[in-house]
């Protein structure tokens, strides 16, 4: 499927549940190339969220712009955006919450977070596990590897982070924002600098 906004979901002020479901190897232009959210209240349960793109922006797998998102035992994989937020873009005060969710080799090439990229928005993860999401290349200045959350608020709980590379924090890289993060292991996700994170000025 194609769309210049949600290749395979667009949800606009709803409530969604989708268990049990694949959505896989759709396209948008802008936002959301697997999902698309706007102030939307949604929970995926057991879903698989796999190859989607977003040719020119951001959210290869999902985008959402505020509202509510809850992921629980769940897998985005091989996901892309040009823009930023190969697996997961959120902006506008989105909420997103993830319990034990696999986020594995998201790809952004322009833009920062392979795995998730959060600008003013909450990300909240426990037993996750991201690996192998990727920001740029190695000669690039893109940032977050895994995780890039910029003016927001990060919590994670045991989790794991392994192989994902930026030029700037492999794992996590905060500007803006604060985090708490407990019983989470990271390794091998050095490139240029701040291996595990970048810590940019006003974060905590």
């Amino acid at each position: 499927n194609f769309a210049d906004v949600g290749g395979g979901i667009y949800a606009e002020n709803a409530r969604l549940t989708l268990e049990r479901c694949t959505i896989e190897e759709n396209e948008a232009w802008y936002f959301g190339g697997g999902i698309f959210l706007h102030e939307s209240k949604v929970k995926l349960s057991g879903v698989t969220i796999r190859a989607n793109l977003t040719i020119n922006n951001r959210g290869g797998g999902i985008h959402a712009f505020g509202g509510n998102l809850d992921v629980a035992e769940s897998v985005l994989d091989g996901n892309s955006g040009a823009g930023g937020g190969g697996n997961v873009a959120l902006g506008q005060g989105a909420f997103l919450t993830m319990t034990g969710v696999v986020v594995r080799s998201g790809f952004t090439l322009d833009g920062n977070g392979g795995g998730v990229l959060a600008d003013s928005s909450t990300v909240q993860l426990e037993r996750c596990s991201f690996a192998r999401n990727t920001a740029g290349d190695p000669s690039s200045n893109r940032e977050g590897g895994a995780l890039h959350v910029s003016n927001g608020d990060l919590e994670i709980r045991e989790s794991i982070f392994t192989g994902n590379p930026s030029a700037r924090g492999g794992a996590v890289f905060l500007s803006g924002s604060t985090a708490s993060i407990r019983s989470t292991l990271f390794a091998g996700n050095a490139i240029n600098s701040g291996g595990n994170f970048f810590l940019a000025e006003g974060g905590a």
